[in-house]
């Protein structure tokens, strides 16, 4: 089996050869789209850029110019530019080479200093005092860590916020195999069915996946080459519950949104003209992220959590 340490290096090599090198400049169709909420964001960057200008509003609204923002997991430097364009006190850390590399070239080349950018893993948080940030940033990172990594997240982001302060984070969506119409769906249901009860003994087959396989034909779930979700299973998280999981370490979920919702389930969704597709989500996904729907029709799921005062693991 594959220890914490070695997944993570795996996962970061992953990224800097299968992303990170040709992955296009984000930082001008973001700004674009927080100029215009129908601007319509090139397909592969829809996600990242969806859930980015909501974080932007968010912080926009909550925080005065000049406080301390820590980007977790950062990539090629595009939300942390941002934000130290406009007058945050930014830092940002990345295990990929390729990404730091071309983080810190978009820091020069927009007039930012280029050590805002730190070439490290989530350990970097043992660097940072005690109650001394304001918010901590993590999009599309917690999930690709193992449980322990998790918990040393939560529990050292916890300690470095200030009270009161906010840790902003995406999460895998569990129950949007519920939506997706796939094989992974009739798993979501097998897993559910047992846990509720054991009703599995008394099936005819061996167990309730293969039941349900029998009865229910779904087309199989269709990875893009370079997803890293197709090499490295990545953690659930189930949105109805995510407080219960986040309680324990001293936070509280203030607002829970689905940035970037399907249409369709994906193997509908790949049938139908692309630049229609696009055009809609850009009049749709962001407009309706407080959409109840969204709970299954988003992979992922954007979470506020603010820092409370009580007992913490």
């Amino acid at each position: 089996m594959m220890d914490s340490e070695e997944r993570k290096r795996n996962i970061c090599e992953s990224y800097s050869k299968d992303f990170w090198e040709d992955w296009p400049a984000v930082l001008d169709d973001l700004i674009a789209k927080l100029n215009d909420r129908s601007y319509v964001v090139p397909s592969k960057l829809v996600n990242g850029i969806f859930r980015a200008v909501l974080v932007i509003d968010y912080i926009r609204n909550s925080f005065p110019l000049g406080i301390s923002i820590l980007d977790m997991g950062c990539g090629v430097g595009y939300n942390s530019c941002f934000l130290a364009m406009e007058g945050y006190q930014v830092k940002g850390f990345d295990g990929s080479k390729t990404a730091i590399g071309r983080a810190k070239a978009l820091a020069i080349k927009n007039e930012i200093d280029p050590d805002i950018f730190i070439l490290s893993d989530h350990s970097y948080l043992e660097q940072i005092p005690d109650n001394s940030l304001d918010v901590a940033i993590a999009m599309g990172f917690i999930y690709y860590l193992d449980e322990a990594d998790r918990d040393y997240c939560y529990r050292h982001v916890h300690r470095v916020l200030k009270d009161q302060g906010k840790f902003l984070l995406t999460c895998s969506n569990k129950l949007f195999s519920a939506f997706a119409l796939n094989d992974s769906s009739l798993a979501f249901w097998a897993e559910m069915i047992d846990d509720f009860s054991s009703v599995s003994k008394i099936l005819n087959t061996e167990n309730t996946f293969d039941s349900l396989s029998e009865k229910v034909k779904v087309p199989a779930r269709a990875y893009e080459n370079r997803s890293i979700s197709r090499k490295y299973a990545i953690h659930d998280d189930n949105p109805l519950i995510y407080q219960q999981v986040v309680e324990p370490y001293g936070y509280e979920v203030e607002d829970i949104l689905y940035p970037d919702c399907h249409l369709l389930p994906p193997a509908l969704e790949s049938e139908i003209n692309l630049d229609a597709l696009m055009a809609l989500k850009a009049k749709t996904c962001i407009q309706k992220a407080r959409n109840w729907r969204g709970v299954f029709m988003d992979y992922e799921f954007l979470v506020f959590l603010s820092k409370s005062t009580g007992n913490s693991k």
